[in-house]
């Protein structure tokens, strides 16, 4: 399957970026490519530019990801229009528009909307969104993750324990690795196991400075 030179990727959840991006780069054969991460609210080195145009000595590909793209200004926006236009076939780029949803409008920057990368991107549909994690999304959410770990649960056990988790997806699958623990070699989760979530939703030290290092939401992190 050919893949798209670059793709957008609009969410506030770090967490659901990373898992997108893995699919993503699984659904276009690009699992084994080296990955680059880079993050546009500090000033972009040059060697971002290179991996976007330059193709390397031995021919291998990349994957570079621009985190926290809907802070960028206009002048990079004006050379990211220009360096897509000759992307090097060896990269494929993906920016994230991490921007929290105030409606359920993805919150596009207007800045970006005027670009043409924006526009062939909406035009190839090489984009991406979601607004997080909500009441309605968690129980998807969860669902994917026991099929994935070949777990069992059953609806009443499922629509429970949705209730319960954070709307967080790094914490709520710090809270999901626990109940895999507790399923044991029978793999199955029971209501039982939903007990092991606190109701505080309290986070360790450790786990809240993971989440943190990894770009979960700030504002559900702290409040846990």
């Amino acid at each position: 399957m050919s893949r798209p030179g670059y793709m957008f990727l609009i969410c506030p959840d770090a967490e659901l970026l990373h898992a997108n991006i893995g699919e993503l780069q699984e659904k276009y054969g690009a699992e084994d490519y080296e990955k680059k991460v880079y993050w546009a609210d500090v000033d972009l080195p040059p060697q971002f530019w290179d991996d976007l145009t330059l193709q390397t000595l031995f021919g291998s590909s990349k994957v570079v990801i621009l985190r926290r793209a809907h802070k960028l200004k206009a002048a990079v926006w004006d050379n990211i229009d220009k360096t897509v236009a000759s992307l090097s076939s060896s990269s494929f780029l993906f920016i994230c528009l991490e921007g929290q949803w105030k409606s359920k409008t993805a919150p596009i920057p207007a800045v970006l909307k005027k670009r043409k990368c924006w526009k062939f991107a909406e035009k190839q549909k090489w984009f991406w969104k979601s607004a997080g994690l909500d009441q309605k999304s968690i129980s998807a959410f969860v669902g994917k993750w026991a099929r994935a770990n070949g777990l069992t649960i059953e609806s009443p056990v499922l629509n429970t324990l949705s209730q319960a988790l954070p709307k967080d997806a790094r914490a709520a699958r710090l809270e999901l690795d626990k109940l895999e623990l507790a399923a044991g070699e029978d793999r199955k989760i029971l209501m039982e196991h939903v007990s092991l979530i606190a109701h505080t939703e309290e986070m360790d030290f450790f786990a809240f400075m993971r989440s943190m290092s990894e770009g979960g939401d700030p504002v559900e992190i702290w409040r846990r």
